[in-house]
């Protein structure tokens, strides 16, 4: 593939659960990868995903994989990960890291101060969406593991928050998605058969079982990376959230599987919307990741405008936004 455009870029967003390319160009990969599980794989894979792209092409990356538990610290996480990039791509004409100053830095300075580089995916997309805005708005970003709440200001993202520790704090990090958390995380009980049952306190099944069996995301039967290890259809899901009330399939019929899948979004979209509420009020809303239809009965009379990145972007260019975010910000810089 050969490109002509002088301010090409392709950026990386590595997670702990994804690897998300986007660039200049608008092409985009999104591709389940469980770090913490196949850690030692990441250069390889990395390798592989950017053969369909230019192979001397200046490369943007952001990272929260470094919180992966296979590693001893996040320090060592993002250390190992620029490492992994850099292996997958020797022939780039620049490797640029983002930092949660909003600045771009080499291998070398990542290695000396790894802290400044760790979860700085949120701040990427926040920071690249700062840059049009001409008033105050409240992004709303909600991926499979976890929800972004934050402020931003024309040219300026509007937290003081600069970890996850301090953004947990602040309610602009909530731990849950529509993927990845545990139904046992949201729900001790739930109604149904018309009884109040207690939730068994297991990881037997998540969010992204809930969403398959509603109709909210498309089986995927090649798709294993579940609580038990089989496909992510609406069938395997079903079996998977009979198991939370101590059932199987054979007793738990469609109706009670839709019954506690709605019950579980439901407290996910609680405490979405409980830390909207924390944030100071925004007529202007921005909702990005593909967890954003929680909120579609969710509208506060003050919000008099909600920006969809899907509608705006491409559903595909949404799903990776920071990957999209980090291209864009490398591109402007200044030459």
């Amino acid at each position: 593939m050969e490109v002509h455009t002088t301010g090409y870029r392709i950026g990386l967003d590595i997670g702990g659960a994804n690897l998300k390319l986007a660039d200049t160009l608008k092409q985009t990969r999104d591709i389940p990868f469980p770090l913490w599980q196949r850690y030692d794989e990441l250069a390889a894979r990395l390798t592989e995903v950017l053969r369909d792209f230019p192979p001397s092409a200046p490369l943007a990356v952001t990272m929260t994989g470094e919180l992966a538990d296979c590693f001893a610290d996040a320090a060592a996480g993002v250390r190992f990960i620029a490492d992994a990039v850099l292996a997958a791509a020797p022939q780039a004409q620049a490797i640029g890291f983002y930092r949660l100053d909003g600045t771009f830095a080499d291998i070398a300075t990542v290695h000396q101060h790894p802290d400044d580089f760790a979860a700085s995916n949120w701040h990427a997309l926040a920071q690249h969406l700062s840059q049009s805005l001409t008033a105050s708005a409240l992004l709303i970003d909600i991926g499979s593991t976890t929800c972004d709440v934050i402020p931003l200001e024309p040219h300026r993202v509007a937290t003081e928050a600069g970890n996850d520790f301090e953004r947990l704090i602040a309610e602009q990090l909530v731990y849950v998605g529509i993927g990845r958390t545990p139904v046992c995380a949201l729900l001790e009980h739930a109604t149904l058969l018309g009884r109040r049952v207690p939730l068994m306190n297991e990881w037997f099944a998540t969010t992204g079982d809930c969403a398959v069996l509603l109709g909210w995301q498309s089986e995927d039967p090649h798709d294993l990376q579940t609580a038990d290890g089989l496909p992510r259809t609406r069938a395997a899901a079903r079996a998977r959230l009979a198991r939370m009330v101590g059932l199987d399939q054979r007793s738990f019929p469609w109706e009670a599987a839709e019954a506690l899948s709605r019950q579980t979004l439901a407290s996910v979209t609680a405490r979405i919307c409980r830390a909207i509420e924390a944030a100071p009020p925004h007529r202007h809303w921005i909702l990005s990741g593909h967890g954003q239809r929680l909120l579609c009965d969710y509208k506060p009379k003050h919000v008099e405008r909600r920006t969809d990145l899907a509608h705006t972007l491409g559903p595909q260019l949404s799903r990776v936004a920071p990957a999209h975010a980090v291209a864009q910000l490398s591109a402007n810089l200044p030459p």
